[in-house]
Order: C-alpha cells, then structure tokens, then sequence
C-alpha cells in the first residue's frame, strides 16, 4: 500500500479512524540517511466503508486527498514536511459551533523547525470536506487511552 520502499510507519503510531475514514502517518528517510539531512513525512486517508462526500461515493481503500469518481483509488496521501509526523489528534467542537479539525505534529530536523499541520490549512478534499461535516463526539470510533494498556 506504502509506494516508497524506505517508507514505513512507526509502531508506536496507530491508525485513527473517524467517520469512516482511516487516518495515518509515515516517514520517508532521505537518501543516505546522515545526521544532517531530514527525511519527509505523509498523511493517509483512506475509505475504511463506503463514504459518501460531495455526493461521491468512495469505497473501501479509496484515497481521500483528491477528487475522484468515487471508483478510482485516487490519492491517498499528501505531504506533511520535514522530520516525522505523530498521529493526527481530532478536535471536535460542540455542535454547531465548527468545523472538526485534525492536528498533525511533525518534529523537523536538520534545520528545519517542528511544525503543527491543520487540515484547516489544507487544500480542499473530499478528506477535509467529511472532517467539516463531522458531528459531536458520538462520531469517534476509536481513541487511544495511555493510561490504559
């Protein structure tokens, strides 16, 4: 699923799912691997059932991050920046009074300062477009508790 042979996902960063889409990070090292260059990071959002957005219908492993037919697999991810992202944190405003927005950390390296993405600051897609159509909380399907293990 992951198109770069030196991408990969870091254990400790699980999958978040909300509103029928499923959401995760990856990290791309650059080439050579040295101290003194950073490698990129990458948001995926994908259909885990049917999502019906715009009135297109994308099913189950549909890419989020472009228009499509709804059939086509479309694009999966979009970049992040430099340095390695940590799982998109949701903030889920009370009724009526907002958008549903995601947070993404990503820690920079190498000369490039941390940054926090919003999807508030992203370009339009169906991704961004079902996230401001979220409802209250009792739309969360999964969280993870660290007091709980």
């Amino acid at each position: 699923m992951v198109p770069n042979p030196g991408e990969r996902g870091k254990s400790d960063h699980r999958p978040v799912g909300l509103r029928g889409i499923l959401t995760f990070t990856t990290y791309n090292p650059s080439a050579g691997g040295s101290c003194f260059s950073v490698g990129t990071s990458q948001l995926y959002a994908l259909a885990m059932m049917p999502v019906i957005v715009s009135g297109v219908t994308y099913q189950v492993g549909a890419g989020l991050f472009a228009n499509t037919t709804g059939n086509v697999v479309g694009t999966r991810s979009t970049t992040l920046g430099a340095g390695i992202a940590q799982v998109p944190v949701y903030s889920i405003r009370p009724a009526g009074t907002g958008a549903t927005d995601a947070y993404i950390s990503v820690s920079g390296g190498a000369g490039v300062e941390s940054s926090i993405q919003s999807t508030a600051a992203m370009a339009d897609s169906p991704y961004k477009r079902r996230l401001q159509a979220a409802m209250p909380s009792t739309q969360i399907l999964h969280w993870w508790d660290r007091r709980v293990r």
